[in-house]
């Protein structure tokens, strides 16, 4: 069986671009390591980049998360988020995905 992670998590201030590893974007930095210059576009929520999910398999996931306000950018304020993340044999869901947009 693989290894499960589970539990609820709860953020006052979170910010979107440490989240761009989780979900299988790389952060600018790596981009940088390896040098190529493609960057996150300021007005973009989700990665433009392909997410590698070829590791999505490893662990399954279980794990609702509140985030009372989400730092992205001036162009795009979100706040009140509120996810149940199920991530299972490779299979990515967020049911419900909630948030405010102020």
């Amino acid at each position: 069986p693989r290894p499960k992670l589970s539990g609820k998590l709860t953020s006052e201030q979170l910010r979107f671009a440490d989240l761009g590893p989780l979900i299988g974007a790389d952060s600018n930095a790596e981009k940088q390591k390896r040098g190529q210059t493609s960057r996150q576009p300021g007005d973009k929520v989700l990665p433009v980049e392909e997410f590698r999910t070829e590791r999505w398999r490893d662990m399954d996931a279980d794990v609702e998360f509140t985030g009372k306000r989400i730092v992205h950018s001036d162009q795009l304020p979100i706040s009140d988020l509120y996810t149940h993340l199920v991530l299972n044999d490779g299979l990515l869901r967020l049911e419900p995905l909630r948030f405010g947009v102020a």
